[in-house]
């Protein structure tokens, strides 16, 4: 019934467009054919098939409705790699529509797949995937670019788009500019990617709203969007910056900065006048600081309620670097993130942040929060990291005012109500236990009124709620299920058989993949329950125990572990090593790993060794020293290593410097196996990158007359040019001010990268020109973008006598 309504529906709706119809293929042969004839407020209806095209809207015709009949499903536009796909330009439009549609292959410097340039157009049932940005310098919008736009965009998918440039690659999926409103719904930007020469910025979607926009975002989905670069990735998930922006039920996850050894965003970087973020989650992205969140800009007011910042990888979660902003985390779940949950870090001015956390539980964390010139409150919050120091989880810098009220606390912290105490947490779930401190003790006049699931505060009723992001109201039956090698096959665990961090077992339809030796532990409802192994994961295995448990909980204090027992179908040795390291750049210190893999399928132990080219002559293992040091050639000792179980070495090394330009692209050799063990040698050959840089300095006059010397201008233009094989990250120079000068008349004229550029005048009359984070890309790449200059004037002292030299 529901399909036959469905029917009648679409076909009520298309057997209506007849006035001003262009239909397509049974009227005009192509789409193009059919803007041609269009005029204001016509619909274009295209049947389904593929159409190669590169479309252009028709100008200065308002209104068109570009429509398909059967939806983005069945009605492809395929750009062949020859243009845009679709490109509209209609100035003050109004009541455009762009619907049911696959925009594809599309290849262009900005906007491949779609480019609107201004007017309202509504996107609906879009496909927009596999376009191509390649741009001289710098490109935006790989699948999508829309410039001075407003309208609706609904049901649409923008994936596998690649924004490709030379020198900086932007927004591989979408690139929005615009005033007024936006609406997002049921919209996923996924697996986009940037590839720049210089850098990679914003793989998913990079949305720039002016004073006066707003935005609304509802089951947005930014995933697995990656920025590609070997130094600078910025933001591979998403960056919003509006005036107003409300957001309900959107996800940013898996979203990383590959390879990039300079990072900072991961899932949403975000600057806005005003926010309300509610329901939403940010998981498993790879960034810097801010890997799940990063705050910009100054004087944000947001309010982030009912959210989850989970499994982010980067030195922070959440990172802020801005100033006087203020932001409140309202029952949010900040747990399970490499480095620490939160840096509140603000040494720019003394505009401090204001910041507070309500009802927050931040768990198992590397370490929790660090603070420097903030206005903080925590109330009725958990803190609890896997720091094993004496170190509080509330690293007050200075400069801070920081109260805290009725939360717990790792190590401890000064005020009200504040414990030392581990809160009883389950690992994923976050739930605390009956036993726990965090239950019952909360303080009602900071508490709100139901938790991050929605449940009523408190529970039981009349009872002081709980600590942290969840209420509970009884304890909650749960089970621990594991893993084991079953090397005899018999469906028992035996002492030697070892946990391990594989597998996936199915509750309640849903999956829950395991990635610890220790398992998973699941909360079970009271009754009959089912835990079902799911193989469809993990191939090469094969189950030795039941597929399926059957549990009857009778209470909510029951306990279980459960054991699966896997083996390989085959039993093969290969282990693997790997080397990789930060960019190989002259005269710096950088960080490399060492990763030792067993890819399938026995327990092995073995002996890994490092060979170091002898060119080295400081590397530091203070991680895991080695073993065995025998000069360039280091080696560990690896017992036990289990099936798909993944090691690393982390080393810090200092690449020499050089002497000449001729040792730009010089090889460094290491090598890596391990020892007995067929393919498992591995060679890294970086090249030394470095920057390098001639320059000269030009005057505008050689010699000055006598008579004249009181009204005397000597201007001076210093230039530079990057000739290495690398970008310059800083430029400095340093112009000394002999005596014939007079360092008070100095006046800066102009520059190259004036917005990198400061400039101080030291007492010793040395004038400093620091462009910061210029990135002067080398001449190789791009020989016009490698030069900059300053120029700046100065007078002589009045008193030079005939043959007095200015030697500057």
């Amino acid at each position: 019934m529901k399909n036959f309504l469905t029917a009648i529906f679409l076909f009520l709706t298309y057997s209506s467009i007849t006035q001003d119809t262009l239909r397509v293929p049974t009227q005009f042969t192509t789409i193009q054919e059919a803007f041609t004839m269009a005029g204001e407020n016509m619909v274009v209806l295209v049947g389904p098939g593929t159409y190669v095209e590169n479309l252009i809207w028709p100008e200065d015709i308002k209104g068109i409705q570009l429509l398909s009949e059967m939806g983005s499903l069945e009605t492809i536009i395929d750009g062949n790699n020859n243009g845009r796909v679709l490109f509209k330009d209609v100035f003050s439009d109004s009541g455009s529509i762009i619907r049911g549609f696959t925009l594809r292959n599309g290849l262009s410097n900005e906007g491949a797949g779609l480019y609107i340039e201004r007017g309202a157009t509504d996107l609906i049932d879009l496909n927009i995937n596999n376009n191509e940005t390649i741009g001289e310098y710098h490109c935006y919008g790989g699948g999508v670019r829309l410039t001075n736009y407003t309208g609706l965009i609904k049901d649409v998918v923008i994936a596998n788009n690649v924004s490709d440039g030379i020198g900086t690659a932007n927004a591989g999926g979408m690139f929005l500019q615009y005033s007024g409103s936006v609406t997002m719904d049921n919209v996923r930007v996924s697996s986009n990617k940037t590839k720049g020469g210089n850098s990679s910025n914003t793989a998913g979607m990079f949305i720039d709203g002016f004073s006066n926009s707003t935005l609304e975002m509802v089951n947005v989905i930014v995933g697995g969007n990656r920025n590609e670069h070997n130094t600078w990735g910025l933001n591979p998930g998403a960056v919003i910056a509006v005036a107003e922006l409300t957001m309900d039920s959107c996800r940013f996850s898996s979203n990383s900065n590959i390879g990039a050894s300079n990072s900072r965003g991961g899932g949403l970087t975000i600057n806005v006048d005003d926010g309300v973020l509610t329901n939403c989650s940010f998981s498993a992205n790879g960034g810097g600081t801010g890997s799940g969140l990063r705050f910009t800009g100054d004087e944000n007011v947001l309010r982030i309620e009912n959210s989850l910042i989970a499994y982010n990888q980067g030195e922070s979660a959440i990172s802020f670097e801005g100033e006087g902003s203020q932001i409140d985390f309202v029952n949010c779940i900040i747990a399970n993130n490499a480095g620490y949950a939160v840096d509140l870090q603000n040494d720019v001015n003394n505009d401090y942040n204001i910041l507070n956390f309500n009802h927050c539980t931040m768990a198992y964390n590397d370490m929790t929060m660090k603070v420097f010139k903030n206005f903080l409150e925590i109330n009725n919050s958990i803190l609890w990291s896997f720091n094993n120091g004496s170190t509080s989880d509330l690293e007050n810098l200075g400069l801070t005012s920081i109260k805290v009220r009725s939360s717990i606390v790792k190590n401890g912290y000064a005020g009200s109500a504040v414990l030392d105490q581990d809160p009883l947490l389950e690992f994923n779930s976050y739930i605390p236990d009956n036993n726990s401190p965090a239950v019952g003790i909360a303080n009602p006049n900071f508490t709100q009124p139901t938790d991050i699931n929605g449940n009523l505060r408190a529970l039981p009723a009349n009872s002081l709620p709980d600590i942290g992001a969840v209420e509970i109201n009884q304890s909650r039956a749960s089970v621990d299920v594991r893993f084991f090698y079953d090397e005899d096959k018999n469906g028992l665990q035996d002492i030697e058989d070892l946990d391990l961090g594989i597998g996936v077992v199915e509750y309640k339809d849903i999956a829950y993949p395991n990635f610890r030796p220790e398992g998973i532990p699941l909360t079970m409802d009271l009754g009959n329950n089912i835990l079902t192994y799911n193989g469809a994961f993990l191939e090469g295995w094969e189950l030795t125990t039941d597929a399926s448990i059957a549990l009857d909980v009778p209470d909510s204090t029951y306990y279980e572990e459960i054991n699966f027992g896997l083996k390989p179908i085959n039993d093969t040795i290969q282990v693997r090593t790997h080397i990789t390291m930060d960019p190989f750049r002259c005269d710096e210190y950088i960080d490399g790993r060492l990763t030792i893999t067993n890819e399938f399928s026995t327990v092995e132990s073995c002996t890994v060794w490092l060979t170091i080219d002898p060119r080295i002559d400081e590397i530091d293992f203070t991680s895991m020293p080695p073993d065995i040091n025998d000069g360039m050639n280091v080696g560990w000792i690896m017992e036990d290593l289990l099936p798909t179980e993944k090691r690393e070495i982390s080393f810090t090394l200092k690449v020499p410097a050089i002497t000449g330009q001729n040792e730009l692209g010089a090889i460094y050799d290491f090598y890596s196996r391990c020892e007995e063990i067929d393919n498992s040698e591995f060679a890294y050959g970086p090249a030394m990158r470095c920057s390098y840089d001639p320059n000269d300095k030009q005057v505008n006059i050689t010699e000055i007359d006598t008579s004249l010397v009181n009204s005397s201008v000597l201007n001076y233009t210093i230039r530079f040019q990057n000739t290495g094989n690398d970008y310059a990250k800083d430029v400095k120079i340093l112009d000394t001010l002999e005596e014939h000068l007079i360092a008070e008349s100095f006046a800066f004229l102009r520059s190259s990268h004036s917005e990198n550029l400061i400039i101080n005048i030291t007492d010793d009359h040395i004038v400093e020109f620091y462009f910061k984070d210029i990135f002067l890309i080398d001449s190789l790449t791009n020989a016009e973008q490698s030069q900059g200059f300053v120029s700046f004037s100065i007078r002589p002292v009045d008193d030079l006598i005939v043959n007095d030299e200015i030697s500057n």
